[in-house]
């Protein structure tokens, strides 16, 4: 494959992805644990990154933002389903 279409595709998925980062947060309440905030701005904020620097960096933009979002999301998860996510009716 070309690399330009390569960019394209990554660009596309990229702004897919953000564009589902949005829709989360807007769903989210006040309940919602700030560090799942936190984490999906750290995600966010590596995707847009991506976006505007060179390719090797952005794939590390990516990179670091996927890192950031799972190192704020180990504390909740260290023993076991987080509190707010054993609720029975949740719906998905």
């Amino acid at each position: 494959m070309k690399p330009e279409l390569l960019l394209a595709i990554q660009g596309v998925a990229t702004i897919m992805a953000m564009v589902v980062l949005i829709c989360r947060a807007g769903r989210m309440t006040r309940d919602t644990p700030a560090a799942v905030r936190h984490q999906h701005a750290a995600l966010f904020a590596g995707l847009a990154v991506s976006l505007v620097v060179p390719p090797l960096a952005g794939k590390a933009a990516i990179t670091l933002g996927i890192v950031a979002f799972l190192a704020l999301s180990a504390p909740r998860w260290r023993h076991g389903v987080p509190a707010d996510l054993q609720r029975g009716d949740r719906q998905m």
